[in-house]
Parts: C-alpha cells; sequence; structure tokens
C-alpha cells in the first residue's frame, strides 16, 4: 500500500511499479490546441486551435505541416466521429464534416449539436441541455429530413421528456445508448428504430460527455461525487447499476473537479486518466488492478490520443509521442519521482541492518530509497566504459563490445534505530522499474 505515488505507474505486463513513460515532443502547432482526433480509415489528425480547425498527416514527424482545414461554426470543444467516408465534427452548431475530397462542408438541415457518434449506418447527434438525440438518414450525412415515414430518413429520440434535466452525456455501452441527464437521471436504448427506452441509475451526476468514457466493461464518469463506474448487474440481466471505484481518490478528486473535467483510457496501459482541473494533476486509473497513482504536468494536458499502441498526448501548443525510455514530460522538464510506502510503527523500536534495493533501468538514473535519515542512493550510467583503460574503440568499432547490464542492485549495511517509519523514492532523473527493496530489521 502506497501513501504517496507521483509520476508513477504499474506496468500492466510485469505489474512491477515503473516511472512513468517520458514525453517526446514532435509537432509544434500554431497557437495553444484543444483537440487531437485520429481518423483510422483514413490516416489523419484533426486539432483546432480555436475555431481554426487543421489537418495533419497521420505519420506524424517533426517535418509535418498542419494545413488549415476550414473554421469551426462555434466555440465549444469540438466532437468527432468517422462516418463512411467522412469525418463528421460538431462544436455547438449544425454538424460539419470532411468529405472524401478533403473539402470542409456544414450539413445545413441538421440540428445543433456538440456531441456525435455512429450507429447502424447513422450519424447520431445531441446537444447538452436537450432532450433529444437525432439520426441522420442512412448512409447520408445530409439527410436530416424527419417529417417523412421513410424509415431510411432521419430519426430522433425524445428521452425523459420534462424530468427535469437535460441531456449531458451520450455513450454506447455493449450495443446500448446510455443517456446521462443533468438531473442524475439515466436512460438505456436498446436496438434502433423502434427502439426501447429503460430507466438506469440514479444519482450519476457527470460534468458532461467529456466526463464519461467506456473501458474495461463499463462506463466511467467522474462529477460532483468523484470518480465512479456504471455497468451491468451481473445478477439482474439488462440491469444497469452506478458504484463508486474512486474511494481511495475521491477526497482529493473533490477539491478540484471542475466542467473542465476530462477521462481518457489509455487502453495500451489498461489505465483510464482523470484531468479533473486545469493545474495539471492527472490520477492515472489502473482498471486491471483497480489501483490509483498520480502523474503531474508542468503544463494542463488538452487532449490523449491512441494510434495502435502509440500514446500521443496534446498540451499547450505541442503535440508529444509517449516514451517509455524518456525521463522528460511538458516543455522537456525532467519527471520527478516521489513515492512513500505505508507507515510501519511499534511500541518499541525498530533496528534496521541493512537496506537493498533493485531497478531495470532503461537510462541514466538518479534515484534513492529513504527510510528516516538513511539513504540510499541508486544511480546507473547507460554509457559503456572502454576496454582495459583505453581511449579509443577497438578497430573502429561504434559499438560497445558489450552492454551493461541494467539489472542495477544496490545495498547498504547500518544500525540505525527508529520508533517508525515509511519507505520512501525519489527521483531527479531516469526512466526505471523498480524490481525490489528488502529491508534487515528486528524490534528491539
Amino acid at each position: 500500500m502506497l501513501q504517496k505515488a507521483m509520476n508513477v505507474e504499474l506496468d500492466y505486463v510485469s505489474g512491477k511499479l515503473k516511472v512513468v513513460d517520458g514525453l517526446v515532443p514532435i509537432i509544434k502547432l500554431p497557437a495553444n490546441a484543444d483537440t487531437l482526433f485520429y481518423n483510422y480509415k483514413d490516416n489523419y489528425f484533426l486539432t483546432n486551435c480555436g475555431r481554426s480547425l487543421y489537418r495533419l498527416n497521420g505519420n506524424l514527424t517533426p517535418k509535418t505541416v498542419p494545413v488549415l482545414t476550414g473554421s469551426l461554426n462555434s466555440i465549444k470543444r469540438p466532437s468527432y466521429a468517422v462516418y463512411g467516408s467522412y469525418t463528421a465534427v460538431v462544436s455547438g452548431s449544425r454538424v460539419q464534416y470532411i468529405d472524401y475530397e478533403n473539402n470542409f462542408k456544414e450539413a445545413t438541415a441538421s440540428p445543433i449539436a456538440d456531441m456525435c457518434y455512429v450507429r447502424s449506418g447513422r450519424l447520431g447527434i445531441c446537444n447538452t441541455g436537450s432532450d433529444i438525440i437525432n439520426w441522420c438518414g442512412t448512409g447520408d450525412i445530409e439527410n436530416w429530413n424527419f417529417k417523412t415515414d421513410n424509415e431510411q430518413d432521419a430519426w430522433y429520440a425524445e428521452i425523459g421528456y420534462q424530468d427535469g434535466g437535460g441531456i449531458v452525456a451520450v455513450k454506447e455501452l455493449f450495443g446500448n445508448i446510455v443517456v446521462v441527464k443533468r438531473s442524475g437521471k439515466t436512460f438505456r436504448l436498446t436496438g434502433d428504430y423502434y427502439w426501447q427506452a429503460y430507466d438506469g441509475p440514479s444519482g450519476v451526476y457527470t460534468v458532461g460527455q467529456n466526463g464519461v468514457i467506456f473501458a474495461g466493461n463499463g462506463l466511467y464518469y467522474v462529477g460532483k461525487d468523484g470518480f465512479s463506474a456504471i455497468a451491468f448487474n451481473s445478477g439482474e440481466y439488462g440491469t444497469l447499476r452506478s458504484s463508486e471505484v474512486g474511494a481511495a481518490v475521491n477526497q482529493l478528486l473533490l477539491q478540484g473537479v471542475s466542467q473542465n473535467a476530462k477521462l481518457w483510457d489509455v487502453q495500451p496501459k489498461k489505465q483510464i486518466w482523470i484531468r479533473a482541473d486545469e493545474m495539471g494533476t492527472t490520477y492515472l486509473f489502473h482498471y486491471f488492478s483497480g489501483a490509483f497513482t498520480v502523474r503531474k504536468f508542468s503544463v494542463p494536458i488538452s487532449d490523449v490520443c491512441l494510434v495502435g499502441n502509440t500514446v500521443y498526448v496534446l498540451a499547450g501548443d505541442t503535440i508529444y509521442r509517449m516514451d517509455e525510455n524518456a525521463d522528460t514530460e511538458v516543455d522537456g522538464n525532467l519527471i520527478q519521482v516521489d513515492v512513500e510506502g505505508k507507515l510501519y510503527t511499534t511500541l518499541d523500536e525498530f533496528l534496521i541492518k541493512r537496506i537493498a534495493a533493485s531497478i531495470d533501468a532503461r537510462g541514466d538514473v538518479d534515484a534513492k530509497v529513504l527510510i528516516g535519515d538513511l539513504e540510499l542512493p541508486i544511480r546507473y550510467a547507460s554509457y559503456s566504459p572502454y576496454v582495459a583503460d583505453c581511449n579509443e574503440y577497438l578497430a573502429d568499432a561504434e559499438y560497445p563490445l558489450w552492454t551493461l547490464t541494467r539489472l542495477t542492485p544496490e545495498a547498504k549495511r547500518q544500525t540505525y534505530r527508529i520508533k517508525e517509519f515509511s519507505i520512501k523514492i525519489t527521483s531527479t532523473k531516469g526512466a526505471f522499474s523498480l524490481n525490489n527493496i528488502k529491508l534487515e530489521l528486528v524490534e528491539v
């Protein structure tokens, strides 16, 4: 159990505690950006700097040039969806889209919307505060004709009419549509037109569409009650239930949850990132184990985007790529690690006779283990020494004859008495995984 876990995470494969992946800057944008979206079908990114929408080639390199695509109709944070050969964009006005010829257009007959998704060959849209979800005609982003008997034309559904609160989020959950309303009520839509609507759990208060995400086996959300989940009740078929999953951090979360809170599913790491405020603190929920750690950015991140197992992070005017071998974060600042384990106490005293620690380093490391006034330095240099005091390469070789082991054990003997203690780990440089910390002690 850890009291503090700053800038560390649990590795999904090994289960080891490791330093969070560093950020490698890739592209500088024309201005601070809000969103980063990847079109997986046509291999390109979209990002917005205010109302200006830019397109970037999907193979991001420092030489990639953002191309201005057009201007958004509204100032709300845009939402995107890949719909056939189009990329739909909604930002609090009518639907806009990029067509197969890369033209940026507006569906002039569409309702106003700030949320969108795709279902059964239709683009679904909704506007925060409304009671209505709209779907375009089958396969036609320009078809918003609701006044016909043709089932291929546009549809709409009115959810929770006059229940005292408009829609704040619409998400899919295993073929169902889950609608969250400002009143805390939820509804579940099943099937297509003519669908069935069922009441879901009440008391679900979320900050909005960006505060709800599907990951693992359910929907997770952040709001005035902290971090919680909605999932199907295993004992009752088709019944949704809400449960608190953030008990370990909710007291801290509730000190700073704002309307700008956001969730991201960082699937390659089996993590949900919770950005509760705009102060740079991001909570990492490891949904394979239920554990929480904290990541501190010097500049708040705006968005996270996945391309396969590659994770891109948008912060300020820069797109970064996560790299487990890097030890810097936003603006090139070194990642600072601060970990503290549980407190051990005794009626008498502990006599600590020996400390040992082992890490798996991925580069130069400068870290230490602290117990009271005791300090065990852990250092690793990634360069290899010359052989037999040589001062040059052998036979013009440009590589070491062997690679120094990255497994770095450190140990220290002492006689140290202490009434209570916790094990602390700090690091000012380096990417590494912690293999173990061992103590030899007795109670005296």
